[in-house]
């Protein structure tokens, strides 16, 4: 989930935080990244994480064949299959 402060330049105010908890008992925050710096080895940035899996949606979209309602809208996609395809990475295969 990403949290922000608008108009703010501080990853103290826009950073993601997720909601499962790892099997060590934690969450992922961006924070604990950006105070690693170069040796952080998860996404710190809330921006770039997002556009990735916008990328990762429309190469869903490309890879699927999908009806469209009579408005031209995509109207099957399932939340088990978006993520079965992220959480598996289909895209790389």
């Amino acid at each position: 989930m990403r949290n922000s402060i608008p108009n703010s330049s501080s990853a103290e105010d826009d950073y993601l935080i997720s909601p499962i908890k790892a099997d060590d008992g934690t969450f992922f925050d961006t924070r604990d990244q950006v105070v690693l710096g170069k040796d952080a080895k998860l996404p710190i940035d809330a921006d770039a994480n997002g556009a990735y899996h916008i990328a990762l949606k429309g190469l869903y979209l490309l890879k699927n064949n999908f009806n469209r309602n009579d408005k031209g809208f995509i109207e099957n996609i399932s939340n088990a299959d978006w993520f079965k395809f992220v959480q598996e990475k289909e895209y790389l295969h």
